[in-house]
């Protein structure tokens, strides 16, 4: 269940296909879109000449999964825009509320993406089990995403003297509380945004393996709440509020409290369970899907 959109152009053939994605980020194979920081994928395909309708145009086919945070239409459309203007493509888009055969446009596209993905929420909804997915507010979905999207143009801002490390999604096994996390290692000077809820802190220690046996270096981690991060005498916070980055100092080993804090209990098994970002919906958009379905029944 997804959005579909045809594009054609005389201009289309297989080879300029494959060339206009090779120097494009993401794209692990031509026309196959996976951000690794943000967790946003799609896929352009390219038809072939039994399956095309006019054996004078170049065809293809772009489609990108409903039931997924919003984000997703967002980080897609400038990829399809992308795509249209190098080969002047004419469109043809099924979706209710969409484009049709007209000229393409990005507030058509989200307007049609975003109503069929409106339909698969609803079609969740009706479900019992919604144990798989988080139910976030749009705004912090948001948030991580575009730290997560402009992480790699930040880093290059920072230099190599400072780590931005990839902003998570997990629940607390305590409580089943939502989280957003960073990774922070030891030793690694690091810097996390405002809407991180806590860090992940992870270290090596190595352990014996018993007599005779020699060590083994093991990975260990311990959960702990961004304000505990911020009480840190050596950490500060950098920006406006709302947008600010907390910086960890550039010398981790003349911090006593880092150096206790790393020090501390550790865990070998793992605090918080992962959630993918394709698992993360947005709260507005499952409470109206929740209404749509108590309507009906």
């Amino acid at each position: 269940m997804g959005y579909d959109l045809f594009l054609t152009s005389p201009s289309l053939s297989a080879d300029r296909f494959v060339r206009h994605f090779a120097n494009r980020p993401h794209y692990n194979s031509p026309g196959s879109y996976i951000n690794e920081d943000t967790g946003v994928y799609f896929q352009f395909e390219y038809s072939t000449d039994s399956d095309r309708q006019s054996s004078s145009e170049g065809r293809v086919a772009f489609s990108l999964n409903y039931i997924r945070p919003h984000v997703f239409g967002l980080e897609a459309e400038p990829e399809v825009a992308a795509f249209v203007e190098a080969f002047d493509c004419k469109i043809t888009d099924p979706q209710s509320e969409g484009m049709g055969s007209g000229p393409y446009s990005s507030e058509g596209f989200l307007r049609g993406w975003n109503k069929g993905n409106r339909v698969g929420y609803e079609v969740i909804a009706e479900r019992t089990d919604l144990t798989r997915n988080l139910i976030v507010d749009e705004a912090a979905i948001e948030k991580v995403w575009l730290w997560n999207f402009h992480r790699q143009v930040r880093q290059s801002e920072f230099g190599e003297d400072r780590f931005l490390p990839r902003l998570n999604w997990a629940r607390r096994p305590a409580d089943r509380a939502t989280i957003i996390f960073p990774i922070w290692t030891e030793g690694v000077c690091s810097a996390f945004p405002e809407c991180a809820t806590h860090v992940l802190l992870a270290r090596t220690r190595n352990v014996s393996k018993g007599w005779l046996k020699g060590k083994e270096e093991i990975l260990e981690t311990k959960l702990v709440s961004i304000n505990e991060i911020s009480a840190l005498k050596d950490c500060t916070w950098s920006g406006e509020t709302g947008n600010r980055i907390l910086l960890t100092p550039t010398n981790l080993s003349k911090s006593r409290q880092i150096s206790a804090i790393f020090g501390g209990q550790f865990e070998r098994t793992k605090p918080v369970e992962p959630v993918a970002p394709d698992h993360v919906l947005g709260a507005e958009l499952m409470a109206q899907a929740l209404q749509t379905a108590i309507r009906q029944t």
